[in-house]
Formats: C-alpha cells, structure tokens, sequence
C-alpha cells in the first residue's frame, strides 16, 4: 500500500504499460507520434534482405553482362541469318529461267508442235491405213509380189543415199573444208589452227560418218527384206504389209518435217553472234539423253495408247480389231486410227522439245550467246528435203528395222509387256547409237547449203589499162624534168 501522501490539486498519473510488437515490424505513422523506435529485424528478415541483396548482386554482375552479350550475339547472328536468306534468294533467282529462256522453250514448243507432230500425226495415219489395206490386199493375195514391191523400195531408198545425198555433200570439192567444219562445228579460225594431220583426221571421220549413214540405210533394208522373204515363206501376209507400210511412213515423216523446218521457225538467237553447231562431245551427251527418251516415251506410249481406244477394242501394232477379234473396218477403223495417232505425235512432240532445245542451248552456249523467242517464216532452205530427208530416212529405218526383228525374235517366248520393253529398248538403242553420226552429218549439209546459197562477196579485181601506162610515164617524167631544171638554174644563181 503506498503511503506517500499525493500532491494537493494534482492527480495521480496512470501507470504505463508497454506493448511488445512482432519482430521486423515496420514504423507505422502512430509509432512515429508517439516517437517509439522499431525493434532491429530479426532473423528471418535479415536473411531475406541478405538473399535479395545477393540476387540483386548475382543479376548485375552476372545476368546482365550475359544477357547483354547473348543480345548483342543473337543481334549478329539474326542479322547473318537474314543477309544469307537475302543472297540465297538472290541466287536462287538468279539461278531461275529468264524471260528469254522462258519464252525460247515456249517457241520452241510451238516449232516442234508443228514441224514434230503434225508430221508425225500424218505419218501414222498414212502408216495404218496403208497397214490396213495392204494386209487385206496385195499382202495377203500376193506375198510374192508384196515382197518384189518391198525389195525394189529398199533398193531406191539405198541409191537415194548413193547418187543423191552423198554428191550433194561434195559439191565444194575434196579440198574444201565447209563440210568438215560444219560436221564438227569448227569456227574458220579453229579450223586453220589445226595442224595438217588434225585436219586430214576430223575429214576422214566426217567422209566415214557420212558413209555410215548409207551403212545403216543398207542394214536396215536387210533386216526388212529377211522379215519379207520369212513373211512371204510362211504365209504371213500382214508382216509383209507392215514392213510395206514401215518404208513408206518413214519417207513420209521425212519428207514433210524437213519440208515443216524449212517453213517455220519460231526460235533465234539473241544477238549477231555466228553460231556453228553443237561439237561432237555435247553432241554424244544428246545422243544419250536422246536414246534414254525414246525408251521411256515409248514404254509409256505402249502403256497408254491402248487405253486411248473404246472399249472392246485391241491393239496389237499396228492391226487393230474389234470385240468380235476381227480387223476394223470403215468409221469406227478411221476414228480409233486419228485417236491413236494424236496419241503418238503428242509423245513424239515431247521428245522432239526437249531435243531440240538442248540442240539449240549447245549451240549458242558454245559461241557465247542464248537463244530466243523470234517467229519466222523462212520458206526457204528446201535443198534439207534432198539431204536430210535422206539420211532421216536411214534413222527411221534401222530404229524401225531392229524393233520389228525383236518383235520376231521374242514373238511366242515371252509375254507382252516384256517384248514390247525389248522392242522399245532396242529402238532406243538404235536412235541413241546413231544420234551423233546422223545430226553431225546433218550440220555438214547444213554448211554445204549455207555456202552454196550464200557465196562470198567477189572482190574487183583492179585491170590496169594499157593506155594510160605511157600517159603516166609521160607525166612522170615532166615531173622529174621539172625538178631537174630548177636544180640547174639553182647552180647558174649561185
């Protein structure tokens, strides 16, 4: 009990009581009145203080540096990434077919649909009508009398390459080198570089390649005069027909494309530049590529002309039948014929594009110029009917020769699919082999009709006239007595 006596007028003062605040608590606006100091943080605070310090200290001395640097690398490597998309695509368009290139594969699509196919479609028209009338005709009446027809065709198709194409090819004379330069595509210059003995080797060549092209016309005669004479000895008059039909649509083909390619051109070159034909490597690379199309075409061809036709319908080339398996004959025989030969000359066509175009790239590539779209009709040139039809002829006939031979050989011994394989193999192998010797000879008598039509320029020869010799002489001599006498009165001045 407290004892002290209290102040006179002053009440006592209440006692204070002090409040214990949770740790880490923050000064709250009251405590700042009341001027209460917080309590130091405790534990947990310190060491969250101290974990926010370091991540603070790690993020600056660490993951911003780094940050940065993957920043500034990502930077460069977006900006290479970009710079290499922008060359690639400039390459890449670069790299792409011009306009001119594009519009040169156009004409030439265009030239070959007509000097190509349109010769080709006529060919197999006239190549299965004439089938069809000869196996019910001649063929099958007189095997004998097809077979004297056939040998006397074989033997105008051989002089024809004889006493026809081979002068034409030596109009010039043996020492003129036009054919021989033409044959390799051999500038003048060129030409005059090679050593005598280089010369004298590449005439050789080009006198055996155009000896070939008759070879190969007598071997394919051969071949269709055996087929005949095994025709005519048993009895079977429709091989006779077709080898009949076989001579007389390959001398149709050639006559009327070459006539075609002499008419029509829709292809140029881009400047002045003289060309001079594909050389003899390029020209062995398209012998390749040409023996490798004829062999596909012509397994997808066997593979899609039969579908062509209406049902009941069959092909057994070049005899068609009906469902009844007898031959065809009248409206529906001329309808499945048109249809079947639309179907060739479209495939033939594709092949003559890409051959010719490749011809044509190789030809400018190697005189440093490209090729372009330039429709015109030149109608001239027609001296190629008694020249290249010819030796297209001998072409056509060795392709078509082999493949009839194989039809024989493999005839009753293996299926279908397979003997039209072999036929179509050995067709290519025959086009493919032969390519270089016959387009080589080809560019001979091109140059040979080049300069025969175009002769050099005659210079005037100067021809002194003997009356103005003494004129001159007199004039001459007043000259030098001129200068004589001014000499002499020079030396009485002095």
């Amino acid at each position: 009990m407290d004892m002290r006596p209290a102040a006179p007028g002053i009440a006592p003062a209440p006692p204070t009581r002090l409040e214990l605040q949770p740790l880490g608590r923050d000064r709250t606006p009251a405590d700042l009145e009341r001027g209460q100091t917080p309590p130091p943080p405790g534990f947990t605070a310190r060491a969250a203080q101290a974990a926010m310090s370091l991540g603070q200290t790690f993020h600056r001395s660490y993951l911003s540096p780094a940050y940065a640097s993957v920043s500034s690398a990502g930077g460069a490597a977006r900006d290479q990434l970009k710079s290499g998309a922008i060359q690639a695509w400039s390459d890449s368009a670069a790299n792409l077919p011009s306009g001119r290139t594009t519009l040169a594969a156009a004409g030439q699509t265009l030239q070959q649909m007509a000097t190509c196919g349109l010769p080709t479609y006529v060919r197999e028209v006239a190549f299965m009508h004439a089938y069809s009338a000869l196996a019910d005709g001649l063929a099958e009446k007189s095997p004998g009398g097809a077979l004297v027809l056939q040998a006397a065709i074989s033997l105008a198709s051989i002089a024809t390459q004889v006493y026809v194409r081979q002068p034409r090819l030596e109009r010039l004379g043996a020492e003129s080198n036009v054919a021989v330069r033409g044959h390799f595509a051999l500038s003048e210059a060129k030409w005059n570089g090679l050593t005598p003995d280089n010369q004298g080797a590449l005439r050789t060549q080009m006198q055996r390649d155009s000896r070939n092209v008759t070879r190969n016309q007598v071997a394919a005669e051969a071949i269709y005069l055996g087929l005949g004479a095994l025709g005519a000895a048993r009895g079977d008059g429709a091989l006779s027909a077709r080898i009949l039909s076989t001579q007389l649509r390959n001398v149709i083909y050639a006559v009327s494309r070459e006539a075609m390619q002499a008419s029509l051109s829709m292809t140029g070159k881009h400047d002045d530049t003289k060309t001079h034909g594909v050389n003899q490597d390029n020209m062995a690379l398209l012998g390749w590529a040409y023996g490798a199309m004829t062999l596909t075409m012509g397994f997808v061809q066997d593979s899609v002309s039969p579908q062509t036709l209406p049902p009941g319908q069959t092909l057994s080339s070049p005899a068609l039948t009906g469902a009844d398996q007898l031959p065809l004959r009248g409206e529906a025989l001329a309808q499945s014929i048109q249809t079947l030969a639309g179907t060739r000359a479209a495939f033939n066509t594709v092949i003559a594009i890409m051959d010719n175009h490749l011809q044509k790239h190789f030809d400018t590539r190697q005189a440093g110029t490209t090729q372009q779209f330039e429709a015109s009709l030149p109608l001239k040139d027609y001296g190629r009917i008694l020249d290249q039809s010819p030796a297209r002829v001998a072409w056509t006939s060795l392709a078509s020769a082999i493949n009839m031979a194989m039809g024989e050989v493999t005839r009753g011994n293996t299926s279908t699919a397979l003997g039209s394989f072999l036929g179509n193999a050995g067709t290519a192998a025959a086009m493919g082999l032969a390519y270089r010797t016959m387009n080589q000879t080809f560019q001979a008598h091109g140059s040979v009709r080049k300069a025969i039509d175009n002769p050099p320029a005659q210079t005037p020869a100067v021809v002194a006239q003997p009356g103005l010799e003494p004129q001159g002489s007199v004039v001459i001599n007043r000259r030098a007595n001129a200068v004589r006498a001014r000499i002499e009165n020079a030396q009485d001045a002095q």
